[in-house]
């Protein structure tokens, strides 16, 4: 079930949608405008943040009650080809759906129009976690490892 990486600006009104059954696509379709003003196309690009959320923690709910990963465990995310700081080893798939990850708060450099989640996540990966860990603190960055993390586990 791949999750597509984002792109939105301040006052960009955009929606892209794909559904598949059996692997088969049955709807593609877009709505609104990108943010270099092209009409949005269900191949655009869209954020896996705040508006997928619920769909990025579903997927990893059915993948722990698959038994494809666990949701208390850790991820070593050097098995995924980033080289984070070795402390983000330590950090749970549960603290990162909780936002009690230490992850850093990056709002701006999501929003430029050159950055997806593979492409920038390892960025905020390379300093250990925040003093905050074990503490609330809403980041972007926690669900976008989860996408990738989703993009990873499943076929």
């Amino acid at each position: 079930m791949p999750l597509t990486n984002a792109v939105l600006a301040r006052n960009n009104a955009a929606a892209s949608m794909t559904v598949k059954r059996d692997r088969a696509v049955i709807v593609h379709r877009a709505s609104g405008n990108t943010v270099d003003s092209n009409p949005a196309t269900p191949d655009s690009p869209m954020i896996v943040a705040s508006l997928s959320e619920p769909v990025t923690a579903f997927a990893i709910a059915r993948l722990d009650r698959q038994g494809l990963l666990d949701v208390n465990g850790t991820r070593p995310w050097e098995l995924m080809g980033f080289a984070p700081n070795e402390q983000w080893n330590n950090v749970t798939i549960r603290e990162l759906l909780n936002h009690t990850s230490g992850m850093p708060v990056a709002r701006q450099p999501w929003f430029d129009g050159d950055v997806d989640c593979s492409g920038f996540f390892p960025l905020l990966l390379a300093a250990a976690p925040e003093s905050n860990r074990n503490v609330w603190r809403y980041s972007n960055g926690n669900y976008c490892a989860l996408g990738v993390l989703v993009e990873f586990v499943t076929p």
